[in-house]
């Protein structure tokens, strides 16, 4: 899939206004980052990890396995992850968790743009219509 039908089937999978559980692709299966603060991110965010991974070089992939699930990858395979939309249970359609561990991709965040960089995870109340505007459009 092209990146550009990527993003857009992103956009109509993911709600702005609802926040998504973060989900880290490891050698022994699906996990939580380590750190609390780390553990969700708004729907504007992951709209901006699917926008980022897309116009990385190399090209990410985005997709989606279930209407409750998106997963980024980026382009060179080294870090995958899968956003779930926190409103669902415990156990609805959540990837299976092995125990938590210390181990977590140091780029991910660098990859989502929230570390080292201007942009830091929002809430869509902390956006004005034309900021939001302004984000679909790049």
């Amino acid at each position: 899939m092209n990146p550009n039908h990527a993003y857009a089937a992103a956009r109509q999978l993911v709600d702005p206004d609802a926040d998504y559980t973060v989900h880290i692709r490891t050698a022994a299966g699906w996990t939580q980052p380590t750190d609390p603060n780390h553990r969700e991110l708004p729907g504007l965010d992951v709209l901006l990890a699917a926008r980022r991974v897309l116009r990385a070089r190399p090209v990410g992939h985005v997709q989606s396995t279930s209407p409750d699930t998106l997963d980024i990858r980026t382009g060179d395979g080294r870090l995958w992850l899968r956003f779930t939309d926190t409103t669902l249970g415990e156990n609805d359609s959540a990837p299976d968790e092995p125990a938590l561990d210390d181990h977590m991709p140091a780029e991910l965040w660098r990859v989502l743009g929230l570390s080292g960089s201007a942009l830091a995870p929002l809430a869509r109340c902390d956006l004005t219509t034309s900021d939001l505007e302004a984000l679909a459009r790049t």
